[in-house]
């Protein structure tokens, strides 16, 4: 044993050792580049920032310099910059519906300029702000990545009045969900534990309200999102199948404004205020549901005895402290409280009258940006976010709570160094300290019969450093390269268990427990996450891109349930449950028509995942001790055909998608009851070959739109039994297979109407309608089947099992809302 753990701390000294020089050369080279810079000064630069009349970074602005004219669009922070000869120069600043602005620069040395676009108003003028050229999409390296402005998620059709980011998503190519009220969403074939959510670089780990009904980013306080499909930057990682960036609003540090929505279940309001001119403000953005107060006045006993509301606090400050140093700080709250009647969900095996489930989310970040020099900029960002789910039963014979939590502490450095007009490098570091509670029960009246129960917390260590170049080869072609290098360290203090050799994972074939003390390292894994992209032009207004990128995962979300529940537990990568790993290979056409106003791009891809998991048949995981005796780790595989075509000038824009995709699973199980599944790739639970997206958006005038919502998708898997048992009075269903059948094909319209009775710009107060209908057709889309036996003759034999079909939104579902903004 001693032997053992002197291995282990050796090992793990060496990857500590080899991370911490990465640190040290991290840190080093802004330094001696910084130093370089000050020694060459062939050129000057002009650095810029543009920004609204509300202070706002203006997002995708054309920036126009000199003879011949050199031309860069602002990034997310509205900035822009150019390496220039010394000189007088004539500098113009353009964007959609704002005025145009021009200058006269003199650059003796370097500058940075600060520039305001006023706003115009035109009639059926569409206003949409993006950080890419017209034609970024064909000319970047990036592939099976999406990016959403919110005035572009604002026009979507709504459920229950509330603009939601995470339905959004399902708009996109390649994104699915199981069905309606259910939690995250599917990319490419991946489980919802294998995206990676941030909100300002800060994880989320229930992006849900009320089940799925509601996201929890308040759209007020949202300025876009990304989601990174394939082509992964090297600086994101830990989670096996997307990313979803989602980059909160600028503060206005000009004015105080007030904006909002008053919605038929919940209401919104936020307020942002400069605190010193210039140089400080914040926002404020909140949202709370009040559905308690409507579902008892609802004659049906099932939902007048239901509790179910949330509240979310969103807010950031923003200091710009000079023109090098400026500091972000942000925070998110949420409380959700869900009561149902019975305990379908509860998971314990009790006869309760009412479950009540809670669950809160706490995060907070601080991001310091830092300009060393013209040509390289520093992010340093300290992040923590805490998940805590809880599930108590009332009742007086089985009065419990369940707590469970999951907490992770960050602290990464991401930097960026423009060499020239050919190579853009970016590099960092990061650490993160994971910390879990799988769960305890307590007992909570001195009559429950629940006994107490006690998960040992666990504790891990993720260490990462990354590099890329983003390398213009030539005007047709080029290629983004990086590498990322991460070390996971599972720590005590903690039992193990060692089983015995060559036997399955079960309580009946434990040898022995070592215990580990506090800090000391259980298990180390380590390696490798190459990512790349190459995009050759075809043509004027067409590419092709292939791509290659691995992602490792330590930890994930243990659940066998179609959709994970809110107090599903979390689960450390250890010494018997291996990291994921997938590698994902993708190549796609994309081409632009009618001078850049019609994208449209076909994507391939293929991705092997290993050690992904399933679980065995029949097992509860709320409280098992020993979890890996109830997962089967194996191999996945999706693949898939991606198709996209959006419009977006004229009275009538929208996107068009239609994906092809397989998602399948391969263990071999050690145990006899998986033996009819075992040893052959079957279908994940999420698998839905055939998915249709249309939308679309008409411009009646500047007062009203309208906008329609279409989708279809093949049913999802689902296992039936094969036959039944009838023992002592009981049906006893008979299950083998898995995942080989499918509920019924699912399809929705929704269509919304959005009325700005006064869009006079001279006014201080505006407003707005949105009338939407969800569902408009009333299908009743099955979200599971399930059966039942009818007792109708005197012969077991004859009776029959007949299917239910269960539907979460079984009819149209009218919202109307009202925005405001003073």
């Amino acid at each position: 044993m001693g032997h053992f753990l002197k291995i282990k701390q050796k090992s793990m000294k060496k990857a500590f050792l080899l991370v911490l020089t990465t640190f040290s050369l991290i840190f080093l080279i802004p330094l001696s580049i910084s130093a370089q810079q000050k020694t060459k000064k062939q050129t000057v630069v002009l650095n810029g920032e543009v920004k609204d009349e509300d202070g706002k970074p203006m997002v995708g602005a054309s920036v126009r310099i000199g003879e011949p004219a050199k031309t860069v669009a602002t990034d997310s922070n509205g900035y822009f910059r150019f390496d220039l000869p010394r000189g007088s120069y004539s500098l113009k600043v353009t964007s959609v519906g704002f005025y145009d602005y021009s200058e006269r620069v003199l650059l003796e040395g370097n500058l940075l300029l600060d520039i305001k676009l006023i706003q115009q108003v035109k009639e059926l003028q569409q206003v949409e702000i993006s950080d890419q050229n017209k034609d970024k999409n064909v000319t970047s390296t990036q592939q099976g990545t999406s990016r959403m402005t919110i005035s572009a998620i604002k026009k979507l059709p709504t459920l229950l009045g509330e603009v939601d980011i995470i339905r959004s998503l399902q708009t996109l190519p390649g994104v699915t969900t199981v069905g309606e009220g259910a939690n995250g969403f599917n990319v490419r074939g991946g489980n919802t534990d294998q995206n990676l959510v941030l909100m300002d670089d800060v994880p989320i780990f229930n992006a849900s309200h009320l089940l799925g009904f509601y996201s929890v980013f308040n759209p007020d306080a949202v300025r876009d999102m990304t989601l990174f499909r394939g082509g992964t930057p090297p600086q994101y990682g830990g989670r096996a199948s997307s990313v979803l960036d989602i980059k909160l609003k600028e503060p206005n540090w000009d004015s105080t404004q007030i904006s909002g929505g008053i919605g038929i279940l919940a209401s919104r309001l936020m307020m942002e205020t400069p605190i010193v001119k210039e140089k400080m403000s914040l926002f404020v953005a909140s949202r709370a549901s009040y559905t308690d107060v409507l579902f008892p006045l609802l004659d049906v006993p099932a939902i007048n005895r239901t509790k179910a509301n949330f509240y979310d606090l969103t807010g950031k400050i923003r200091w710009k402290i000079n023109n090098k140093n400026q500091l972000f700080i942000t925070s998110y709250l949420s409380d959700d409280n869900f009561k149902i009647t019975g305990d379908s969900l509860a998971g314990i095996e009790v006869n309760a009258s009412s479950t009540l489930f809670n669950w809160k989310t706490r995060t907070f970040g601080v991001r310091w940006n830092h300009i060393f020099s013209p040509k390289l900029f520093a992010n340093i960002s300290m992040l923590g976010s805490q998940y805590s789910p809880t599930m108590s039963i009332p009742d007086t014979s089985y009065a419990t709570q369940l707590v469970t939590k999951i907490s992770q502490k960050q602290v990464k450095a991401d930097f960026k160094f423009i060499k020239n007009t050919k190579h853009t490098f970016d590099f960092g570091a990061t650490g993160i300290l994971y910390q879990l509670n799988p769960g305890d029960l307590t007992p909570t009246h001195p009559s429950s019969n629940i006994n107490p129960v006690h998960l040992d917390p666990e504790k891990g260590v993720e260490l990462a450093a990354y590099v890329t170049d983003d390398w213009k080869i030539n005007d047709r072609m080029s290629l983004t390269y990086g590498l990322r290098y991460a070390v996971f360290a599972k720590l005590g203090k903690g039992f193990a268990i060692n089983y015995q050799e060559g036997k399955p994972l079960d309580e009946l074939n434990i040898v022995d427990t070592l215990f580990f003390a506090a800090n000391k390292v259980m298990k180390m894994y380590h390696g490798l996450e190459p990512r790349l992209s190459f995009r050759i032009n075809v043509g004027t207004e067409g590419s092709v891109k292939m791509g290659f990128q691995r992602m490792q995962q330590f930890l994930q979300q243990v659940s066998n349930t179609t959709s994970a529940l809110p107090t599903a537990r979390w689960k450390l990568s250890d010494r018997y449950i291996a990291p994921q790993i997938s590698d994902q290979f993708s190549v796609g056409y994309f081409q632009n028509l009618k001078d850049n106003s019609i994208e449209t791009s076909v994507e391939l891809y293929y991705k092997n995942i290993e050690n992904m998991p399933d679980y065995r048949s029949g097992v509860n995981l709320l409280l098992l001790n020993s979890v890996e005796t109830a997962i089967l780790q194996g191999k996945g595989r999706s693949y898939g055909l991606e198709i996209y075509v959006r419009k977006k000038t004229g009275r009538t824009t929208g996107w068009l998608t239609y994906t092809y995709s397989r998602s399948e699973v391969f263990v071999n199980s050690p145990y006899p009851e998986d033996k009819p599944f075992s040893g052959r790739y079957y279908p994940t639970n999420f698998d839905k070959p055939h998915v249709v997206n249309m939308i679309l958006n008409y411009y009646l005038n500047r007062r009203v739109n309208f906008t329609a919502n279409f989708t279809y998708s093949s049913g999802r898997p689902v296992t039936y039994a094969d036959d039944k048992y009838y023992v002592e009075n009981v049906f006893i269903p008979n299950y083998t297979n898995r995942n080989l059948n499918r509920i019924p094909d699912y399809h929705r319209l929704d269509v919304s109407m959005n009325i700005e009775p006064n869009i006079n710009r001279s006014k201080r107060f505006s407003s707005s309608w949105n009338l939407s209908i969800y569902n408009v057709y009333a299908r009743r889309n099955a979200y599971s089947i399930f059966f039942r036996t009818k007792n109708d003759s005197l012969f077991q034999f004859f009776n029959k099992a007949l299917s239910y079909r269960l539907a979460v939104i079984g009819t149209a579902v009218p919202s109307l809302t009202w925005n405001f903004k003073w």
